[in-house]
C-alpha cells in the first residue's frame, strides 16, 4: 500500500508508461514502505537530475543504494519509460531476487 500515488488527481493512468523517475519512488516505497521519504537532495545525482525536481531525493537514494549507476555518462534519463531489462535489473538490486 502507498506504492503509487497515481498520476495526477484521482487518476490512475494504467495504460501509461512508467518512466525512470516514477520507478525510483515505487521502488523505494515498496522496499520501506508507502509512507517512506528519502533525505532531502543535497547534490544532484546526475547532471540530468537536478535537486529542484521531486524526483531527485528518490533517485539520489537508488544510486546512494547501488541500486542505479544511470542510463549513460553521468545521466539517469529520468523521463525515458523504464524497459523490461532495465526494470529486471533495478528489482534484482532492490531486492536481491538473484540471490536466493
Amino acid at each position: 500500500e502507498g506504492i503509487t500515488t497515481g498520476c495526477h488527481g484521482n487518476d490512475y493512468c494504467p495504460f501509461d508508461p512508467v518512466t525512470r523517475a516514477q520507478m525510483a519512488a515505487f521502488l523505494l516505497r515498496a522496499l520501506e514502505g508507502g509512507d517512506y521519504q528519502p533525505p532531502p537532495c543535497t547534490t544532484p545525482p546526475f547532471d540530468d537530475v537536478p535537486c529542484d525536481k521531486w524526483f531527485s531525493p528518490w533517485v539520489a537514494e537508488l544510486k546512494a543504494r547501488g541500486i542505479t549507476t544511470g542510463c549513460h555518462g553521468n545521466d539517469y534519463c529520468p523521463y525515458d519509460p523504464v524497459t523490461r531489462a532495465q526494470m529486471a535489473t533495478f528489482l534484482d538490486r532492490t531486492f536481491g531476487i538473484g540471490q536466493h
